[in-house]
């Protein structure tokens, strides 16, 4: 195994966290975004601060079909690791 090879492991290890990390805190911003905008959208009755909030809400979906993806490819990785 040359020096670079055993390095690729930890560097893999470090990018999966500041993945996760980002996509975390996507979905926290996201979380604050989408009733600000909606309640907003509502206030003053402009359509585009509602649609972003409704925006806002798919992509608060889709950051945590991420994150479940993530944890899941985490926890085979694991499982195939230690068996």
């Amino acid at each position: 195994m040359t020096e670079g090879s055993s390095a690729r492991p930890a560097r893999t290890a470090r990018l999966r966290c500041r993945g996760s990390w980002l996509e975390y805190a996507s979905a926290a911003r996201t979380a604050a975004r989408c009733p600000a905008a909606i309640t907003a959208g509502g206030r003053e009755a402009p359509i585009a601060l509602v649609g972003l909030g409704l925006a806002s809400v798919t992509g608060f979906f889709a950051a945590t079909i991420v994150i479940g993806n993530h944890a899941a490819s985490e926890m085979t990785g694991r499982s195939a690791r230690s068996g």
